[in-house]
């Protein structure tokens, strides 16, 4: 018995060879495609953690802001800083009253997990209830500096231990882990 193929002139269909060429080209298309949408979300990833390390600096810059503009002098509670730390008492909420008063203590402290430093915000409603926040992470070293008047002109003070006056301004410099430094002023209202 023979088998025999007839073809005729209407039937249609794909060589191999273009089969192939298609094949090609949708793989050069699905790899170009794959390649951008990893980078675009890449991209997106390391973006928002840029937002979101400005969004930290800048709720870390807001938290002194708040605390040295509402410094107050409170029942023996002066204005004591050293190059490492500072201790006032502030309004919270700009609370005129006196009702919502905090002990503040900004210090450097250790974070042994990641073994670096950090700055940390001690808040203290007066009746020895702390709240503890880890405000600035990755600090190789800070200093605190305070701004005093003295008769007609303004001087930098390496610390400023005072029961009956509070600076004019506080400065804080920060080198991180990094290796970048910074500087901060923060006004101090009367």
């Amino acid at each position: 018995m023979k088998l025999s193929a007839h073809i005729t002139g209407n039937q249609s269909g794909f060589t191999l060879l273009e089969v192939l060429i298609a094949m090609s080209i949708f793989s050069v298309v699905g790899i170009t495609t794959f390649a951008l949408l990893k980078n675009t979300l890449s991209t997106r990833r390391i973006t928002e953690q840029h937002i979101s390390a400005k969004s930290a600096k800048q709720q870390f810059l807001n938290t002194l802001n708040h605390d040295f503009a509402n410094a107050v002098l409170f029942a023996g509670i002066g204005f004591n800083g050293s190059a490492d730390k500072v201790d006032f008492a502030s309004r919270m909420d700009n609370d005129t009253t006196g009702q919502n008063l905090v002990h503040v203590l900004y210090k450097l402290d250790t974070d042994s997990n990641a073994n670096t430093d950090q700055l940390v915000r001690l808040l203290s409603n007066f009746r020895k209830d702390v709240r503890r926040e880890t405000i600035y992470s990755g600090i190789a070293n800070l200093k605190f500096e305070y701004l005093q008047r003295q008769k007609k002109k303004m001087i930098w003070l390496p610390c400023f231990n005072k029961s009956d006056e509070l600076p004019a301004a506080v400065r804080l410099q920060i080198n991180n882990d990094a290796g970048t430094g910074e500087e901060y002023y923060f006004p101090v209202m009367q």
